[in-house]
């Protein structure tokens, strides 16, 4: 059994079920992936992923919620962020971070996605900690096994188009625009 698979069969002990799900059952009629953000005061987004393994894992890491309560999330701190999905896909190898932006000039800047792909590489890391040391399975997961998306809904006019980024690094994630147009291939996002 691969690393991942260790690591997929042990997220329902440790996640609660609306923050664990199967690719499978986000999917739409088309099966297309379709992830959601749902911002108050903002309309409800979806993005849509084609080629995703219907046994993947996919984490709502927004849940993993800290609200100041044990770490410095105020006055700035970039400790409490965490990006809004991640992807387990141990068919391919992969953990995909994904943050979703509204791709408008307010919604964010690349260091502020960058903070909130570390938050979310943050919680995989503890919950990698938690399975060894209460189910005393030490689970490896490589740096390269992991790929950062940075997916905006809609781009103003005056935006640059298409990143170079390829995703690998996490101070590098790759950039996809205009997300509500059509779906995204998972497979060349975790290439």
């Amino acid at each position: 059994m691969s690393a991942l698979s260790k690591f997929v069969a042990r997220l329902a002990d440790l996640l609660k079920e609306d923050s664990l799900f199967l690719a499978s059952e986000l999917t739409d009629d088309d099966g297309l992936l379709v992830l959601t953000e749902d911002e108050v005061g903002q309309p409800v987004r979806k993005i849509k992923l084609k080629d995703v393994p219907a046994e993947a894992r996919v984490i709502k890491i927004d849940n993993f919620d800290l609200n100041g309560r044990f770490v410095q999330t105020g006055g700035g701190s970039d400790l409490g962020k965490r990006c809004d999905y991640v992807i387990v896909d141990a068919q391919n190898s992969k953990i995909l971070l994904i943050e979703l932006k509204l791709g408008t000039k307010s919604s964010g800047d690349r260091q502020q996605v960058v903070s909130q792909l570390k938050g979310g590489r943050a919680v995989i890391d503890y919950l990698l900690a938690l399975i060894a040391h209460f189910h005393n399975e030490n689970i490896e997961v490589s740096s390269p096994q992991f790929r950062y998306a940075w997916i905006t809904y809609r781009e103003s006019t005056s935006q640059k188009s298409a990143s170079r980024d390829n995703g690998r690094d996490i101070d590098s994630p790759l950039r996809i625009k205009n997300a509500q147009k059509r779906p995204y291939s998972y497979k060349k996002m975790v290439r």
